[in-house]
């Protein structure tokens, strides 16, 4: 800030500097913004149809009756958003979820999960809200086909 001896002149000066450092500083922000904040990828419940792109990862989980359970997920390279199913009080709300569990009923796919675990895949199927003691993660898939991805 400036003293009272430089008069008017100086407290132009001093003005256009900080607002300048002010502009300048606004402009960093934006610029910078979009790559820190991570738009959500919206997908739908069940019976749509959704397709996730990330990391096949996999682990062990204890169930409540004893058994040890091999379980496979996914982690999503952006957040996963989806809204609540009014048809299906199941299906509520989440928000920011990075990992996916994934499973399926048939033995050709459960086998490419194994394969690819650590890889980068496209998995396609319909997802649901985890709801019992099978679900170790928030959201489910359903998987009907497995691509490799890179």
């Amino acid at each position: 800030m400036p003293s009272n001896a430089g008069g008017p002149a100086a407290w132009g000066a001093w003005l256009l500097r900080v607002w300048r450092r002010l502009v300048g500083g606004a402009l960093l922000i934006a610029a910078l913004l979009p790559g820190a904040v991570r738009a959500e990828q919206l997908i739908a419940y069940e019976p749509a149809t959704t397709t996730l792109n990330g990391t096949l990862s996999g682990g062990w989980f204890s169930h409540p009756n004893g058994q040890r359970v091999r379980f496979w997920f996914v982690k999503v390279r952006e957040p996963v958003r989806v809204r609540a199913d009014p048809a299906n009080p199941v299906n509520g709300a989440a928000d920011g979820v990075r990992e996916i569990q994934v499973y399926s009923m048939d033995a050709a796919i459960r086998r490419q999960l194994d394969r690819r675990v650590g890889r980068q895949v496209a998995l396609t199927g319909e997802v649901f809200h985890g709801h019992n003691a099978w679900h170790v993660r928030t959201l489910v898939m359903a998987v009907s086909s497995v691509r490799r991805q890179g």
